[in-house]
């Protein structure tokens, strides 16, 4: 009973966030709140729930609408040149992430074939195709960067296996820190 009402006030406290943050600046914020969540239950669980990770993917699904959102609001406003598709991006992301994720469960397939124990967990896939759907080239080097801060983790520790989830959030983070620097300069310098 203490998990689920763990799991309870953890997705009331992200939504809470959500709200406030989509408030604030957008759906990137209300998504990296989840993943912090995500993180703190794969600590705590070695799991991803399907609840939390839907959520994922559906904030997901809104980080990679909300630059052809402003494209529109953005023509609807000034009418300088048409916008682009609205479903795009969210097309060639699901595109991607379907691809990246469909490989990693084939590999996690051969592997449990081959070794007759588990090598990633299929929340870690999970995780992975939400990711990739928010931002493929973020998304992908994320965990990819967050696998190997996972075996350097494992070394150190001496121990055979962590949960991915916490190598993977601050690496996110970072990525969302440098689009922000980026986005930030573009619009300083016109």
């Amino acid at each position: 009973m203490d998990a689920l009402v763990f799991f309870i006030e953890a997705m009331l406290r992200a939504t809470a966030v959500f709200v406030t943050a989509v408030f604030l600046g957008g759906p990137e914020w209300p998504f990296l709140a989840l993943l912090v969540v995500a993180a703190v239950i794969d600590v705590r669980q070695r799991r991803l729930p399907n609840p939390l990770a839907i959520a994922l993917v559906l904030v997901a699904a809104l980080v990679a609408l909300h630059p052809a959102l402003f494209r529109l609001l953005d023509w609807f406003h000034w009418g300088l040149t048409a916008p682009d598709p609205l479903w795009g991006d969210l097309a060639r992301n699901l595109v991607a992430a379907a691809a990246v994720t469909a490989l990693l469960v084939a590999v996690e397939l051969v592997w449990r074939r081959l070794r007759r124990e588990a090598g990633i967990g299929m929340g870690d896939a999970k995780l992975l195709f939400a990711l990739v759907l928010a931002d493929p080239v973020r998304g992908f080097a994320a965990f990819a960067g967050g696998l190997v801060l996972l075996g350097v983790g494992c070394l150190v520790s001496h121990r055979r296996n962590l949960p991915l989830i916490p190598f993977v959030v601050p690496l996110w983070a970072v990525g969302l820190a440098w689009w922000l620097y980026a986005f930030a300069s573009q619009t300083m310098t016109g």
